[in-house]
């Protein structure tokens, strides 16, 4: 998972050398300036955020690490520096968002175990990983280049023995349970619906009103499988009128993606290709990283027609993470 902080900084790069829209939907090769990153620490913005309101109350201020496992929390939360963060709300206003800035999400993937420890990642992998993980806040490149960075957390409800179990979660609303720290089930306070289905909910909620350049996506393994489905909720619900344009991703990227192989039935990796194949006919910019080898196992889709799709950037690492 370390090597997360290769991809992400080298997709801030490419953000900033892409700022004209790309309107023949091909795919340029990555630009290995890029940023694809995890959240960390730093400093908050001190300018006033443009089109906020005054009369709703500040955003609490947090370190997002650390969560209390006995109650549910999952939604975006807005990146300062520092490794501070805000949960965002339509009835709070956050100094680390500004509607009118380009905007990228990144949304973890499968979490056994979080409850154990009581931490969830951040663009500062070296929290995760005091030994190994690079001493980088990720965030910091993404919000000194000018964009807002957030996190969607959904690591409670991804918090499961068998990843099969977590990724049913993204796809299906039959038994969206999370975890406590007592390592319970429950399904107190849950919305109807899939992850995803919350996903898209909260991500129109908080987004309502954003007027900025373009939104990117970038999901890590089980994550990928995310970002996927939400930008595919987001084009069907602007053709529909229900959301704005403007929430509609321009560039989705998908960091050591995992999908589970086909178990009587069409594989994850078959139901991501029939979302993205469209979208990128739309014009949806999608791109693919691999760093690890520990996505490829038996019990996992490989998913090459994917990749002759839609491009893969491999990077040859030293080590197995």
């Amino acid at each position: 998972m370390k090597s997360l902080v290769y991809v992400l900084i080298p997709l801030l790069a490419s953000a900033a050398c892409n700022k004209k829209s790309d309107k023949s939907g091909t795919q340029s090769p990555p630009s290995l300036n890029t940023i694809d990153v995890l959240p960390g620490k730093g400093g908050a913005p001190t300018s006033p955020v443009a089109g906020s309101v005054t009369t709703l109350p500040a955003a609490l201020t947090v370190t997002a690490q650390d969560f209390e496992c006995d109650a549910l929390d999952y939604g975006i939360y807005w990146f300062g520096k520092g490794e501070m963060a805000q949960k965002a709300s339509s009835k709070t206003t956050s100094t680390f968002y500004d509607p009118t800035k380009p905007t990228m999400i990144y949304i973890h993937g499968w979490q056994a175990g979080s409850h154990l420890f009581k931490k969830r990642a951040t663009f500062n992998y070296s929290k995760a990983d005091p030994f190994e993980g690079p001493k980088v806040d990720a965030a910091d490149a993404w919000i000194d280049a000018g964009w807002n960075i957030g996190i969607f957390y959904w690591n409670q409800f991804g918090d499961e023995t068998k990843v099969k179990d977590a990724e049913d979660k993204v796809w299906e609303d039959k038994s969206v349970t999370w975890q406590n720290c007592a390592g319970k089930a429950l399904t107190t306070g849950v919305p109807k619906g899939s992850v995803a289905d919350l996903l898209f909910s909260n991500y129109s909620e908080v987004m309502k009103g954003y007027t900025g350049p373009e939104v990117r996506l970038a999901g890590h393994s089980l994550g990928n499988q995310l970002v996927t489905r939400l930008a595919a909720k987001a084009a069907d619900a602007s053709k529909a009128g229900t959301i704005d344009a403007h929430l509609v991703p321009k560039r989705v990227a998908l960091l050591d993606p995992f999908w589970s192989a086909a178990l009587g039935g069409e594989s994850r990796g078959a139901a991501a290709r029939a979302l993205i194949t469209p979208l990128k006919a739309q014009g949806m910019i999608f791109e693919m990283y691999k760093t690890s080898d520990i996505t490829d196992s038996v019990l996992a889709d490989s998913n090459e027609e994917l990749a002759a799709l839609i491009g893969r950037t491999n990077y040859d690492l030293t080590y197995y993470s």
